[in-house]
């Protein structure tokens, strides 16, 4: 989303290569360097709300909240953990180890269920004040990306052609991005093991089905049923 929403900014499809999204991530940028980032300022981050800039409210900062299947999300961050290095939070342990923790909320950014909960309500708070604000579903992106981009351009109040967004498509596809990391001198690959990129992945809907157990994702969906009852997030994906 953060390609994307850049790129909107920008106007342009290709960007400097010197811009780059890990230079905006606000869990661990020091301050310095977020206070004298160029615009666009286009930030991204996993913190709550109560745990950002108080200004991103005050100034009426338009937020996008992206939204994915938690069990999507349970997979990809077992896969970031462990590659991390061993002195870097390295998560050592089997994926049924670390799915009963992402299941007891014992991760990070105290855990899917509470950390989307209270993003739940923060939205609401924030509409009601006449904050704006934007929730993108990740696989309604993968499967309508054109159509998506082009929401999230006229959210942020700009108008472009479909050949635009067609173009961010061919420049912001899985593919493209892993090329394009796997050739940039990134900080955060001393961070990993073998200097290893973390980020995208794979890039799909459906690939926790290749994770999940039958009887994983049966003992997942009753925690999502008693934990998410009172919500109304729901899953894109019941299977």
């Amino acid at each position: 989303v953060w390609e994307i929403v850049f790129r909107i900014q920008c106007g342009t499809v290709p960007i400097p290569p010197e811009r780059y999204m890990e230079q905006y991530i606000m869990d661990y940028m020091p301050v310095n360097v977020l206070n004298t980032a160029q615009p666009p300022r286009v930030f991204t981050s996993h913190l709550p709300l109560k745990q950002l800039p108080v200004s991103m409210v005050t100034s009426g900062c338009p937020i996008i909240f992206l939204l994915r299947d938690p069990r999507a999300v349970a997979v990809s961050q077992y896969h970031h953990l462990i590659k991390l290095k061993e002195n870097f939070s390295k998560f050592i342990g089997t994926w049924d180890q670390f799915l009963k923790l992402f299941l007891g909320e014992s991760v990070l950014y105290n855990g899917w269920f509470k950390h989307t909960k209270q993003w739940e309500t923060d939205i609401r708070h924030l509409k009601e004040q006449g904050h704006p604000v934007l929730v993108v579903h990740y696989e309604d992106l993968i499967q309508n990306y054109v159509e998506e981009a082009k929401r999230i351009g006229e959210f942020l109040g700009k108008k472009y052609s479909t050949e635009f967004y067609s173009d961010i498509l061919k420049e912001t596809n899985i593919e493209a991005l892993q090329e394009r990391k796997r050739n940039q001198d990134l900080v955060i690959r001393k961070y990993f093991s073998n200097n290893e990129y973390p980020f995208y992945r794979k890039g799909t809907v459906d690939d926790w089905k290749s994770w999940f157990t039958v009887e994983q994702n049966e003992t997942f969906l009753s925690v999502f049923s008693r934990l998410m009852k009172e919500s109304s997030v729901k899953l894109k994906c019941m299977l």
